[in-house]
């Protein structure tokens, strides 16, 4: 029994040993395994509303480079490696307009209405009120309705008043492939570890193997967090419309004095904070250091007399 036991005892080393082979490994190849793993994981994870666009799809506004799409140099690699993928594009839109004089609340829910009406929602709302007449709302919309709804949104503008627009897209293709490619090798990981710990003869051993096992699991939960928020993001696009009636005043951004100005106050605050704080410590302080300095000179001739 004895001897059993011995032997047990000499196999979880080696096991952990072999288990920290398997970690390193996978440490090393896990970038390299995430531009062929994609036919796998990467195809199940993938947002089923961009499976469903072709790769051409809104390409004429989604990739202008000067709007800030990231990642499109690598878009033809990333389709050489998952030929039956499209594009995982997180699409943004930033549209200011102006509307008709006296019509903006009007105007707000008609956007909020264009957002329902193509499947999405509004996010958040900005209004400056009915006397200032100006305001913000970000939608979400659902990607494959990007295009359509953006359209309904400039028909708002009274005479085509667009002030400005911006679309941007990021394509992250091959951050979920390899997100997926990591989290196969961390899951495959797991299930060696909970392995070990059924066999673990000694507490030491369940204690180290369950320290590994919590750091794994950490990891996966990392990895499906970061997943759930490329799907959310490409799934659903972001468009920011921003509104102002007609012959309403813009607000005016601060000048250089203005700005010096508040600055200025600020600093003066800060100093007057620190001012107070410093005293309520150093009060004290002088208090004691006082009442001790009298206590000396009074005690002095008494302790002199004694001598």
């Amino acid at each position: 029994m004895e001897d059993e036991t011995m032997a047990s005892r000499k196999r979880v080393p080696l096991l952990l040993l072999a288990l920290t082979l398997l970690l390193f490994g996978a440490a090393c190849t896990g970038s390299e395994d995430s531009g062929a793993g994609g036919d796998g994981g990467g195809n199940a994870d993938m947002p089923e509303a961009v499976e469903e666009r072709p790769a051409a799809g809104g390409g004429d506004e989604v990739s202008d480079g000067d709007d800030g799409g990231a990642g499109y140099g690598t878009q033809g690699d990333s389709a050489t490696s998952l030929p039956n993928i499209g594009p995982a594009v997180i699409k943004t839109a930033k549209l200011k307009i102006e509307v008709e004089d006296g019509s903006f609340q009007e105007s707000v829910q008609d956007a909020i209405a264009v957002a329902e009406r193509h499947g999405g929602f509004v996010l958040e709302s900005v209004v400056g009120g009915k006397d200032l007449g100006t305001g913000s709302v970000v939608l979400r919309i659902p990607a494959e309705q990007f295009e359509a709804a953006l359209g309904e949104l400039k028909d708002i503008a009274v005479d085509g008043g667009i002030e400005s627009e911006r679309i941007s897209g990021q394509d992250v293709s091959q951050e979920y492939v390899d997100l997926n490619s990591r989290l196969r090798n961390f899951e495959a990981q797991e299930e060696v570890l909970l392995g070990l710990m059924e066999r673990a003869a000694t507490v030491s051993d369940s204690i180290r193997v369950q320290r590994e096992l919590t750091n794994v699991q950490l990891e996966i939960e990392q990895l499906r967090g970061r997943l759930n928020f490329l799907k959310d993001q490409t799934q659903f696009s972001t468009i920011t419309l921003g509104m102002n009636e007609a012959g309403v005043a813009k607000p005016k951004p601060a000048g250089t004095i203005d700005k010096a100005w508040d600055q200025a106050k600020e600093a003066f605050g800060a100093v007057v904070s620190a001012v107070i704080i410093s005293t309520g410590f150093i009060v004290p302080i002088a208090l004691l250091a006082l009442i001790a300095l009298i206590a000396v000179k009074l005690l002095r001739p008494v302790i002199a007399k004694a001598r």
